[in-house]
């Protein structure tokens, strides 16, 4: 396998264990901001507002997530043609 398969097998292992850690953080701000730890007006808002941004938050995540096999594919696919000399 090329150091450039192998280094874009990093990133994107990189990728999913820092999607990981925003997932851990989103959990945390939803403990934080739960009706057991914070009531209100203003803990309301959040709440609403949160719901949203949160759930775009995880579905990009999700995404991100999702195309792993696709780009390290692209990439092997890539370095065969220049093996190989393919310009298809």
């Amino acid at each position: 396998m090329s150091d450039r398969v192998e280094e874009c097998r990093k990133d994107l292992n990189n990728m999913k264990r820092f999607a990981n850690e925003i997932d851990k953080v989103l959990d945390a701000v939803d403990a934080a901001s739960g009706t057991d730890t914070w009531q209100g007006p203003a803990a309301d808002s959040f709440r609403s507002e949160w719901n949203g941004r949160r759930k775009a938050i995880h579905d990009a995540l999700d995404a991100a997530r999702g195309q792993y096999n696709t780009i390290l594919q692209r990439v092997q696919d890539e370095e065969n043609k220049k093996k190989t000399g393919s310009t298809k």
